[in-house]
C-alpha cells in the first residue's frame, strides 16, 4: 500500500486515531496531565488521542498500512508509541476532532485487531498557537494486524513536549 498523507487540524492539543466514533469514549482528565504521545480513553482499545503541542492548528500526517509488522525505524523521530485498536467495523480513521483539516479513512482491509505505531517530530519546534501550512509538527502512523508481542506501550520519548511535568 502507498503512503497516505494529510494535513489534520489539532484542537485542544489533540486529534484522534482509532475507530470512527471517537465520541463513545470517556476521558478522565482529573488529576492527570496530558503527557507523552498517546492518551487512551476508557474503555481502552478503541483508539487514542494524539497529543500535539499545537493547541488549534495544523499538523502533518502520513500513514501506511502493512500486511505484517514492519521494521520500525525510530531514528529521526522524537517520540513513538504502540497502540492496540479493536476495529470490529473496519473503521480505523485519523480524524481531526474539531472537524477542520483533512481525515484519513479506508486504512484497514477488514474487521480485526490492529497495531498502530505513532511517531512524532517537531513538537518542540512548533508554536502552541501556530497554524501554518506546511505544518511544523509531523506524525507517522504504521498500521498492521496485531501479532503476538504487540502491546500498547511507549517505544521512545525524547521531546520536551512529551515529558511529564516536574513533580510527576
Amino acid at each position: 500500500m502507498s503512503v497516505k498523507t494529510a494535513v489534520i487540524g489539532a484542537e485542544f492539543h489533540s486529534f484522534w486515531v482509532g475507530v470512527e466514533d471517537w465520541t463513545q469514549f470517556q476521558y478522565d482528565f482529573q488529576g492527570r496531565g496530558i503527557v507523552g504521545l498517546l492518551m487512551e480513553p476508557e474503555p481502552c482499545r478503541g483508539g487514542a488521542l494524539v497529543n500535539t503541542k499545537v493547541h488549534s492548528g495544523l499538523v502533518g500526517v502520513e500513514l501506511e498500512y502493512h500486511e505484517t509488522r514492519p521494521a520500525l525505524d525510530l531514528d529521526g523521530w522524537e517520540d513513538a508509541d504502540l497502540l492496540i485498536v479493536d476495529c470490529p467495523k473496519a473503521d480505523l480513521w485519523v480524524i481531526p476532532q474539531g472537524g477542520w483539516g483533512e481525515a484519513i479513512d479506508g486504512i484497514v482491509p477488514g474487521p480485526g485487531t490492529y497495531t498502530v505505531c505513532c511517531r512524532s517530530r517537531g513538537r518542540d519546534a512548533a508554536d502552541e498557537d501556530e497554524s501554518v501550512n506546511p505544518p511544523v509538527e509531523h506524525y507517522r502512523f504504521d498500521v498492521w494486524p496485531t501479532q503476538p508481542g504487540d502491546t500498547t506501550r511507549t517505544l521512545k520519548q525524547t521531546s520536551l513536549a512529551g515529558a511529564p511535568p516536574m513533580g510527576q
